[in-house]
């Protein structure tokens, strides 16, 4: 299996489709926080797998 890691704002309108039916009310509740090695930033992001593809949304980005 595959995995991506992408930003929303980036992803394919499939992706974004496919989040807006899992999550009808919004996801801010199903994310999580990690920081990337070597950068000072940290990233709020969820899991989904579509089509055969694990995704890693990132969603907010701060430092």
């Amino acid at each position: 299996m595959k995995n991506l890691m992408i930003s929303l704002d980036k992803s394919p309108q499939e992706v974004k489709s496919h989040l807006e039916n899992i999550y009808p009310h919004g996801f801010y509740h199903e994310t999580f926080e990690f920081e990337m090695p070597g950068k000072s930033e940290i990233y709020e992001a969820l899991r989904t797998n579509y089509n055969g593809i694990n995704y890693m949304v990132k969603v907010i980005t701060r430092k």
